[in-house]
């Protein structure tokens, strides 16, 4: 009887092990599921900076943005509040700025 009993306990164990199991496993596609699509956020981001670094790089060589100090540019520059913190902007804005600083010209 007791041991009857006890089987049915460690069934009943198994059978929660093995549920907690599948939801473990559905939580983790999820996660690499999420994990893909901020890769592919981060490619789209990174290719949408070049262009626009591109972009700028050629106006500036054209001479259409003279009189306008791009160090100013750069450092006038506002953000929408976000969780991104003061620091990581301004390091940012010190790495757009050296780049740009490459072009010619400037």
């Amino acid at each position: 009887m007791a041991s009857d009993m006890l089987i049915a306990q460690l069934e009943k164990r198994i059978e929660t092990l093995e549920k907690e199991n599948l939801e473990l496993s559905e939580w983790k596609e999820n996660i690499e599921a999420e994990i893909e699509n901020i890769k592919g956020n981060t490619q789209h981001l990174i290719i949408r900076s070049e262009l626009t670094l591109y972009t700028l790089s050629a106006l500036i060589t054209s001479g259409s943005l003279k009189g306008i100090s791009i160090d100013k540019l750069i450092e006038d520059a506002t953000f929408d509040p976000s969780d991104i913190g003061d620091e990581v902007i301004s390091k940012e804005k010190e790495i757009v700025a050296s780049v740009l600083k490459k072009v010619k010209g400037l």
